[in-house]
């Protein structure tokens, strides 16, 4: 239910620390395991999405547990519970990765073209690119300890927080399509098909852009 509540819509949800539960014919209060923390972007279940959500939930439960698209699962959750968003970021970008790299690509350069065909119409392509190479660039200054000590005439074009709210959206968007079973399992090959057939290079002919920040 967690994991359906967290692709369902944007936002971080999480569990209370207790919940109660019928026990023996009555209601008791129970310890819940700890499962994050929430952002202060909630949003609110009306009661016109109860059967959505019903179907989304058993989608959810059908997925298998040994696969890329479970593991890709595991990791959009940790990153969610993270209480510094640039540490969530690593998760998500390892996550889409997973889901979006082929075993012989080198470094991460047919990554955001892939992304790109998936996740947006052919005029937006290109700042769809540069969110995901500024999220890799972000990544490496975070593990550098550099991030927040950058020009700021540097971030306006890729603010941080935006740059990782860019990331955790399109991972979202392509694990509830793959859940739902509206893209294929093999998204690489969707997506340079993609790509192949508008004539747009993938793999080693995208270059990948020096940190913006």
């Amino acid at each position: 239910l967690l994991t359906a509540l967290r692709l369902f819509r944007p936002g971080s949800v999480a569990f209370g620390m207790t919940a109660q539960a019928d026990i023996a014919g009555s209601w008791h209060q129970v310890s819940m395991p700890f499962s994050g923390r929430c952002r202060e972007d909630a949003w609110a279940l009306d009661q016109a999405d109860e059967e959505e959500l019903r179907q989304f939930v058993n989608a959810v439960r059908r997925v298998g547990r040994r696969t890329r698209i479970a593991w890709a699962l595991r990791r959009f959750e940790t990153g969610l519970e993270r209480t510094v968003p640039a540490e969530g970021l690593t998760d998500h970008l390892l996550a889409l990765r997973a889901l979006l790299e082929a075993d012989g690509d080198r470094g991460i350069a047919a990554m955001p073209a892939r992304l790109s065909a998936l996740c947006a119409q052919d005029h937006e392509r290109t700042i769809v690119r540069e969110e995901v190479e500024a999220a890799f660039a972000l990544e490496r200054l975070a593990i550098d300890g550099h991030v927040g000590r950058s020009d700021r005439k540097r971030l306006e074009k890729f603010p941080p927080l935006e740059t990782i709210a860019a990331s955790e959206r399109h991972l979202r968007a392509l694990l509830h399509d793959l859940v739902c079973g509206y893209l294929s399992t093999d998204l690489k090959a969707l997506a340079d098909e993609i790509l192949t057939a508008d004539r747009e290079p993938a793999g080693d002919d995208i270059a990948v852009s020096e940190p913006v920040y």
